[in-house]
């Protein structure tokens, strides 16, 4: 269950995504993800952006999204690494 403070933070739809991130499938961790981006909880969001990428290689939307939570954290070399590892795998 979720503690009732970080509910109390989560919209409907936030909500959702994490009742189906613990389907471990990929878009529903990056849906997990935009959630802890959404609250600022850079390094969880990272952690089920890495989740998600584990799983499916070929998503840059996952990199695209990783790569955001790193450079609103002022990490700029791991944002640009993933963004040109997006143009390595190609667009979705």
């Amino acid at each position: 269950k979720l503690s009732k403070t970080l509910t109390k933070q989560l919209t409907d739809k936030e909500s959702s995504y994490i009742t189906m991130a613990r389907q471990r499938e990929p878009r529903n961790l990056g849906g997990l993800g935009l959630c802890f981006h959404a609250l600022k909880q850079y390094q969880k969001a990272i952690d089920k952006y890495n989740e998600a990428i584990e799983k499916d290689r070929d998503n840059t939307t996952f990199l695209m999204h990783r790569s955001q939570c790193y450079y609103d954290q002022s990490k700029f070399d791991e944002s640009i690494e993933d963004l040109q590892g997006g143009l390595l795998v190609g667009p979705n």
